[in-house]
């Protein structure tokens, strides 16, 4: 008796890059070599960027002085962002309950900017189940930062709203690209500038006006308020990872080329929030039943449990408390017994 043969599943993250690797051959070198040049014909740029858009810019135009079309003007977004993504293939998965609080979290007030600086690769895929934007369903995110010598830095999202993978790179059905450019004030504020230049860029270059769903700053930003949430705990203070967080690779020498960056073969998953979500989930059970530990001292029955909201708290640290810092609250048991002490529990997401 034979077994079935099953075909290996493979992340759909992966798929779309490699859809997209068939659509630009030679677009991988490419970037690297733009990468082996930082700091010698080009200018050396933070090491917090894979390679600024430009590169992807001249890949997308076939180089020297041809411009990129207006229909595929989204392509650059979406290679400069699979292109920092590719070396380490990073999948982050959020455990269910962590995950539906943090995306509910409000995302107010100034945009903590220096935070985002502490992504711990150069590119990030986040699973977003069941979340939906203007109508269409959102598999996840790649996340990446890029930076000018002439412009302020973007933290830029892409957003994997495609019908298919083989539809990543239709103007229409497939990925899109959404910088958020770095600065002072909230997320509306950041998108505003976003609206400024990209008005001002699509006159310079002859293109017609922007998409009106990303011309409204403050629509946009509650519509973007859940996946920031996720990328900004990624940075903030003792995010519950359940393996050491996710890192760039390091040069490998070789006999040919010297030192040289080589990309992960595949995907990787990196689970977040397996403890923190097993104690949230014996806290939920505990409040819905309105059980809690008695009061020691009188034995008598402590009032209902209960969880309060999560929220973001901000603080100072470092030298002079000048460094600002944010840290997640996820919610709070109340008259509950201590729950920080379970052990991690990993469960699968399908």
């Amino acid at each position: 008796m034979t077994r079935p043969q099953f075909q290996r599943r493979i992340h759909r993250a992966r798929v779309i890059l490699d859809v997209v690797a068939r659509a630009y051959p030679g677009a991988w070198k490419a970037m690297e070599h733009f990468r082996s040049l930082r700091g010698s014909v080009l200018p050396r740029w933070p090491e917090w960027c894979y390679a600024p858009l430009h590169a992807a810019y001249a890949v997308v135009s076939g180089g020297g002085d041809n411009r990129v079309p207006f229909e595929r003007s989204h392509h650059i977004g979406i290679l400069g962002a699979l292109a920092a993504w590719r070396m380490g293939q990073p999948i982050i998965r959020f455990d269910p309950a962590l995950y539906a609080p943090l995306v509910e979290t409000p995302v107010s007030g100034d945009l903590p900017t220096e935070l985002l600086y502490r992504l711990p690769a150069w590119g990030l895929y986040i699973e977003t189940p069941d979340m939906a934007i203007w109508g269409r369903t959102l598999h996840g995110v790649w996340v990446h930062l890029d930076w000018s010598d002439e412009e302020p830095d973007e933290l830029r999202l892409l957003l994997d709203v495609a019908d298919s993978p083989e539809t990543a790179l239709d103007p229409l059905l497939g990925l899109v690209p959404i910088p958020i450019i770095l600065g002072r004030g909230t997320v509306a504020d950041a998108l505003q500038r976003v609206v400024e230049s990209g008005a001002r860029q699509a006159a310079a270059d002859g293109y017609p006006d922007i998409d009106p769903d990303l011309k409204n700053p403050e629509a946009l930003a509650a519509t973007l308020a859940p996946v920031l949430s996720l990328v900004l705990y990624l940075c903030s203070d003792e995010p519950d990872w359940s393996k050491l967080p996710p890192a760039n690779p390091t040069p490998k020498r070789t006999r040919r080329d010297g030192w040289r960056l080589f990309p992960a073969e595949g995907v990787s998953v990196w689970d977040v929030g397996t403890r923190l979500g097993a104690a949230l989930r014996m806290a939920y059970q505990a409040a819905e039943t309105g059980q809690g530990d008695p009061d020691p001292d009188t034995g008598r029955a402590r009032p209902r449990a209960h969880i309060r909201r999560a929220h973001w708290h901000t603080f100072l640290a470092g030298a002079e408390r000048s460094e600002r810092r944010v840290k997640w609250l996820p919610p709070i048991p109340v008259n509950l017994e201590d729950v920080g002490t379970l052990p991690a529990t990993v469960r699968k997401v399908r």
